[in-house]
């Protein structure tokens, strides 16, 4: 499993680039809307709370290698249903803070899924503003991360590929 993570100032275009331009379809979300105008409007709204924020969003994308052994590529052969996905990407955000606590104590976040012949990709995007107005903490993210990406390649006996902030 490939873990990589890119920083916006704003969810707005980052989550109509993953629904529309990816055309990735929508798994999971917190949230009340379902298409990427609506959703990119929520976003907007909780991220006005703190204007001074440079990041307040991440686009996290999980990349599953699904090759089959008969592929010239290599012999990666790993699958994760729909539902070990959603569980996959609910994890990584509450060890990572993004949904720590009850409540308003939330980030608000969009998981989508692609797929194409060489790999599985769950795409997360979550604002670092999180329902009540706090701000998750981006102290020792690097190190954080790589710990709970280990941590979830063995709970889901994935490869561990590599991970890249």
């Amino acid at each position: 499993m490939i873990n990589k993570i890119f920083k916006y100032s704003s969810c707005d275009i980052v989550v109509k680039y993953v629904l529309d331009d990816l055309k990735a379809t929508l798994n999971h979300t917190n949230m009340t809307s379902r298409t990427s105008d609506m959703l990119a409007k929520e976003f907007e709204l909780f991220e006005k709370m703190k204007p001074q924020e440079q990041c307040t969003c991440y686009h996290i994308i999980f990349s599953i290698d699904s090759r089959d052994s008969e592929n010239p590529l290599g012999q990666c052969n790993q699958h994760l249903s729909e539902y070990d996905y959603y569980q996959l990407a609910r994890r990584y955000l509450e060890q990572m803070g993004f949904l720590s606590g009850d409540g308003m104590h939330k980030s608000q976040y969009v998981m989508a899924l692609t797929q194409n012949v060489d790999e599985q990709d769950v795409h997360i995007v979550v604002s670092r503003v999180r329902m009540d107005g706090t701000v998750v903490s981006n102290y020792l993210e690097e190190q954080r991360n790589e710990f709970v990406v280990n941590r979830l390649n063995n709970e889901f006996d994935m490869q561990d590929l590599t991970h890249t902030y």
